[in-house]
């Protein structure tokens, strides 16, 4: 089986790009597959953020990506600089590690695949 790296750049409730990605890390675990690392970037960072409070028929992906984290223990990292940017506390991110894009480039290359959404 394959290792995976996940690139999260899509904020959620934008569209479906953190929908699509958390069925698609789902799946390759369900596959057999490993997930390195699911790198959150950007505006993606915002996946991150456990104040997020969306309506009771919506996804709160903070919890989908904690769950995941749980379940698989997949390390879930989130850029320090687009964190800081956007007002991202350190200490509410849990499991979520802040991380710069050198950590996330050195672990890259453990991985054969990239994948962003």
């Amino acid at each position: 089986m394959s290792n995976y790296t996940v690139l999260v750049t899509s904020a959620p409730y934008d569209d479906q790009g953190v929908s699509t990605a958390l069925a698609f890390c789902h799946q390759l675990l369900a596959d057999g597959h490993h997930i390195d690392q699911i790198f959150f970037y950007q505006r993606g960072i915002y996946n991150a953020m456990p104040a997020m409070a969306p309506p009771n028929d919506e996804t709160n992906y903070f919890t989908a990506w904690k769950t995941l984290n749980q379940n698989h223990n997949v390390t879930l990292r989130v850029c320090m600089t687009a964190g800081e940017k956007r007002g991202v506390n350190a200490n509410d991110i849990v499991p979520f590690e802040q991380t710069g894009l050198g950590e996330f480039f050195a672990d890259l290359h453990n991985s054969k695949h990239l994948v962003q959404f």
